[in-house]
């Protein structure tokens, strides 16, 4: 199963640095020229592992902020539902005006207490 901890992946990216350059180093040591470095397998396969570990840091940081951008979107639409709901209430509480003395007394009508 994958980490998902960022140290670790951070680690990974470490280990792969370092095993490119190490290959890389090899290479040159053999006096194989930059431009065949392509050619060689373990190279592939270290700029391939290279690749990989950079993928999973940036999908992590998109994660990251998708969340944060669900969050204040949430408390953006929360502020904005509590908003309309007390405006409702308010004017639920004004009386109509020119509905006569019963609504500004809080009355419905029939003589009983609006709730």
């Amino acid at each position: 199963m994958a980490s998902e901890s960022r140290n670790v992946r951070e680690k990974q990216l470490e280990a792969a640095t370092a095993e490119l350059d190490a290959i890389v180093a090899s290479l040159r040591d053999k006096g194989v020229d930059e431009k065949n470095f392509k050619k060689n397998a373990l190279y592939r396969r270290a700029q391939a592992n290279l690749r990989t570990a950079r993928r999973r840091l940036l999908s992590m940081d998109k994660a990251v902020a998708h969340v944060a951008a669900m969050k204040e979107k949430d408390t953006k639409a929360a502020k904005a539902d509590k908003a309309e709901k007390s405006a409702k209430k308010k004017a639920a509480a004004e009386p109509a005006e020119g509905a006569g003395p019963a609504a500004a007394a809080g009355e419905d009508g029939k003589g009983r207490k609006k709730k």
